[in-house]
Formats: structure tokens, C-alpha cells, sequence
């Protein structure tokens, strides 16, 4: 069994920057975590969450619209020493992987439509910022539709095109990739293969911005069946036993039953991996929830309403993994407010 230092290590070597220092914290970070008891959590103090940045549902191939949606972001963080991260969700994949739906129902549309949309919103931040924020950009799709190896592999493809397509502006911004895995849009051998596919190629990291449906609170077992033919060590695996992948969970429910279902996968991880996963950040909902109400406020019980701030998501994140917690992202659909308070068409 790997040990959390040798983990990393191996990772750097595929490409992720950790550098020394950071490769030593890891190290320590091993040890620290071999004595924490499965399904605890110790926090030496409460944390501030960081900045929260929007990410949004992308249903338009609209070149200007993107644009306007990047200038209107960067106008909103234009000279603040900010780290964020965007992701820009495009639908499910079709056509074999070569597309995706930008969530029209019956269209498919080409993964250069993605790109291009994708770099035109990151120019219009890039225009009207000073060099103190800094952004990541993820392109994202989910498996709801078509996945598998070949469609992992394409849309590596996909995130390493934008990459370049962007190259001028990687001082200040980065690209990766996203994909919304849940257990119940897919089963499980597809959503395995679809990592391995982007493993083939992809040379970014990649989020999972996803949910652990039927996964439990409370961890007792890594083989504890979820959704579908799902179980706790599936959802594990598919989100971080690969080489670019790295969860960014959804953290919606008001009374935090999420985040400690992500809790329960990590505990699965270092109980078969024996160290623990690194969260890049939580995903909520509330813009959303607002833009259509009915999709998050169901049910008299307010505990199970899913629109969390983006603070309290994070928070209910933070305080159920061990280790740091770098990142907050609110998703939304497109508005007119999302570019500036002018109309988007």
C-alpha cells in the first residue's frame, strides 16, 4: 500500500506541481492522518471560507454571451487578490464523445463549441482584470448520458485544446477539467472507464462536482452499497484513484447530509489507500435556486432544502474532512445579470 507521501509523489510525476515543500507537507500530512480514527475529523480551529466564485450551466454557443459573461466575472473581482475557480458545465456527452448537449435536449454540439465558448469567456476576464485575481477554468460534463472510455478520452482532448488555445493568459488563468458524476445517471464500470479515458490523454487535473447518492453518514464499510450498483469504494475510486482527479463535491442540503456523505468516501479511501483524498473546494447552489425555486425547495422539512450559501456549504464541507478546503464555487444559469445586467441574447 501506498503510503500518503509515495501517493503524491507519484502524482507529482504525472504532472502535478507540487514541488518539494509541498511534497514533505504531504508527507507529514500521511503521518498526521494514520492516527486519526476512521470518520473523525480534527480541526485545530474554525477556518474563514475563501472568496466564492459563480459557475455557471452553459446552454448557449454564443461566442459574445461568453465573452460578456467573463467580462461581467472579472469586473466583480477585477483587482482583488482572489484565487477562484469557474466551472463551465456543458451537459452530457454524445455523439461518441466528440460532443456534448450544452443541456438542449435532442442537440449535440462539437467539443470545438466548447472551447471556443470556454476561451472567449476567459478572454473577457482576462481584459478587464489587473494580475491580482487568479482563475481556473474547468470545463465540465457529466454522466448522464454517454460515457465511457472513449468520451473520458475525448474530452481530454477537449480540456488540452483549450489549454492551448488560452496560452497567452496562463500567468493568471488555468484550465481543467470537470465532470459531474452520480451514481444514479450512470453505472459504475462506464464512469470508471470515462477516468481511464482521460488519463489516456488529458494533461490537466480534473474535478468530480458531484453527488454520493445512497452513500452513508457514517462510514463502517468501503463495499456499503449507494445507488444503482454503486458502492462507497466505486464513488472513491472513480474520483481519485486516477491521475488527474480531484473531488469538488456538491455541499446543496441545508442540513449538511452531503458533505458528510463525502466525509464517508474519504474514510473509504484511507482505509483501502491508507492516506486521505485533498478536496479542492465545494459546490453549491443557491444562485440557482433562485433563478428556479421549485428544483430546490421541496418538501415542508427546511433541513432537506438544497440551496446552502456558499459559505455554509463550505463550512459543512471543511469541517467533515481532515486537511484544507482552497476552494467555493455557487453555480447559476444564465441571466441577464450574469453578463452585467444586460441582456444575454
Amino acid at each position: 500500500m501506498l503510503t500518503r507521501s509515495q501517493h503524491e509523489t507519484q502524482r507529482a510525476a504525472g504532472g502535478h506541481r507540487y514541488g518539494f515543500r509541498r511534497m514533505a507537507i504531504a508527507a507529514v500530512a500521511g503521518l498526521f492522518l494514520s492516527v486519526i480514527p476512521l470518520g473523525s475529523v480534527q480541526h485545530a480551529e474554525a477556518a474563514t471560507p475563501p472568496a466564492y466564485s459563480y459557475s455557471f450551466y452553459m446552454n448557449t454557443r454564443n461566442l459574445t454571451v461568453a465573452r460578456s459573461m467573463g467580462t461581467a466575472f472579472g469586473w466583480r473581482f477585477h483587482d482583488q487578490y482572489v484565487n477562484l475557480t469557474v466551472i463551465l458545465a456543458f451537459g452530457g456527452q454524445c455523439d461518441g464523445g466528440s460532443g456534448v448537449t450544452f443541456f438542449r435536449k435532442g442537440r449535440c454540439y462539437s467539443n470545438r463549441d466548447v472551447v471556443k465558448v470556454a476561451a472567449n469567456f476567459i478572454e473577457g476576464f482576462w481584459h478587464k482584470t489587473t494580475d491580482k485575481p487568479k482563475l481556473t477554468v474547468r470545463i465540465g460534463t457529466n454522466n448522464s448520458l454517454q460515457v465511457g472510455y472513449e468520451h473520458g478520452r475525448r474530452f481530454g482532448y477537449a480540456v488540452n485544446s483549450l489549454a492551448y488555445r488560452v496560452r497567452y493568459f496562463s500567468r493568471q488563468v488555468k484550465v481543467g477539467g470537470a465532470n459531474d458524476i452520480e451514481p444514479n445517471f450512470s453505472p459504475r464500470r462506464p464512469a470508471w472507464d470515462w477516468t481511464k479515458g482521460y488519463d489516456a490523454t488529458g494533461r490537466r487535473t480534473w474535478v468530480n462536482f458531484g453527488t454520493c447518492d445512497g452513500c452513508p453518514r457514517v462510514y463502517t464499510s468501503p463495499y456499503q452499497p449507494t445507488a444503482r450498483d454503486w458502492r462507497v469504494i466505486d464513488v472513491a475510486h472513480v474520483t481519485y484513484k486516477n491521475r488527474w482527479g480531484y473531488p469538488f463535491p456538491e455541499s446543496y442540503r441545508r442540513d449538511g447530509n452531503m458533505a458528510k456523505q463525502w466525509s464517508a468516501i474519504d474514510a473509504a479511501v484511507r482505509d483501502t489507500l491508507g492516506y486521505s483524498m485533498n478536496f479542492l473546494g465545494s459546490l453549491t447552489q443557491r444562485g440557482a435556486c433562485r433563478q428556479l425555486p421549485n428544483d430546490c425547495f421541496k418538501g415542508s422539512n427546511t433541513n432537506f432544502w438544497m440551496d446552502n450559501h456558499p459559505n455554509t456549504g463550505w463550512t459543512q464541507l471543511y469541517n467533515s474532512i481532515p486537511g484544507t478546503l482552497p476552494f467555493s464555487s455557487d453555480i447559476r444559469r444564465i441571466d441577464k445579470y450574469t453578463c452585467g445586467g444586460r441582456s444575454c441574447s
